[in-house]
């Protein structure tokens, strides 16, 4: 969920333009924020920004799908052993 207050005007907008909620996330997480001169922010995500978190993001689902199941032991500044669990 989008940490962001939508204004009324906002959220009609969005659900005329098909904007969803999980959009709105990616570009907080990954997008690129740009002071406008009247004082607000502005934040693009430019297609090549995109493409790099989707490469991204598939390397952490494929570690979160291999990593099922594996149990760290450390003691607070290392990693000692790690190990599957059965």
């Amino acid at each position: 969920m989008t940490h962001v207050t939508l204004t009324k005007h906002a959220e009609i907008r969005f659900r005329q333009r098909g904007i969803r909620e999980e959009v709105l996330e990616c570009l907080e997480r990954f997008g690129e924020a740009r002071d406008e001169p009247c004082g607000a922010t502005k934040i693009i995500l430019p297609r090549k920004r995109a493409r790099r978190a989707v490469k991204d993001l598939k390397k952490v689902i494929r570690a979160l799908e291999h990593g099922c199941d594996i149990t760290l032991l450390d003691d607070g500044c290392r990693v000692i052993t790690g190990y599957r669990r059965k």
